[in-house]
C-alpha cells in the first residue's frame, strides 16, 4: 500500500499498479507508457489493510527497535518521509554459505534484492555504471526483523549473526 499527497506521484502509482497504463480514459485503456504490474488490490486485501492501518505505527516502531536490538543502523528518513524496515541486512563475501548456515539453525535468510541495473537481463552489460547496486545485490542477505519476533527469538538471532 502506498500513500501520497502529491498528485503526480499518485498518477504514476495508479499507472504502475495497472501494467503501466497511461490512464483510465477509454482511449488509453490499452496504451502502456512503461512496464508496470497487476497490483490492484482485492476487496479482501482492502478489508485487512483498513484494520492493519490502525496498528501501523506500533508495527513500524517494533521493527525499528528490533533492528536496533540486533545491532543495526537505520539511515533515517529525509524530510516528509516515513519508512519501515522490512528486514535486517547483512553483507558478507560468502553470502550463500551464510544463508545455508542460518537455515540449518532455523533462521530464514534470503539474498538481498537483486540489483536490477546489473542482474536483470534487460540491463546486462551495465555493471560498471552501478557498482554499488551490484555489490549490494551480490553480497547482501537479510534476516527477519518483523514485529512478531519474541525477545528470545531476537536473542537467538543476534547470537547466530554474531557467530558468523
Amino acid at each position: 500500500m502506498c500513500t501520497t499527497d502529491d498528485p503526480e506521484v499518485y498518477k504514476r502509482l495508479v499507472s504502475l499498479r495497472n501494467h503501466g497504463r497511461r490512464s483510465d480514459a477509454i482511449e488509453d485503456v490499452f496504451t502502456f507508457d512503461e512496464v508496470g504490474w497487476n497490483a490492484k488490490g482485492t476487496n479482501l486485501q482492502a478489508a485487512i489493510g483498513s484494520v492493519m492501518i490502525d496498528k501501523l505505527d506500533r508495527i513500524i516502531e517494533k521493527r525499528r527497535k528490533n533492528i536496533e536490538y540486533l545491532g543495526g543502523w537505520w539511515l533515517g528518513e529525509q524530510d516528509g518521509e516515513y519508512a519501515s524496515p522490512h528486514c535486517f541486512p547483512i553483507f558478507t563475501q560468502n553470502r550463500d554459505e551464510v544463508i545455508k548456515k542460518l537455515f540449518e539453525r532455523g533462521i530464514e535468510a534470503r539474498p538481498l534484492m537483486a540489483s536490477i541495473p546489473t542482474q536483470c537481463p534487460a540491463y546486462m552489460g551495465k555493471k560498471e555504471k552501478y557498482p554499488w547496486a551490484d555489490w549490494l545485490g551480490t553480497f547482501g542477505l537479510f534476516v527477519p526483523c518483523h514485529q512478531n519476533l519474541t525477545k528470545e527469538q531476537l536473542e537467538y538471532l543476534k547470537e547466530q549473526i554474531k557467530g558468523l
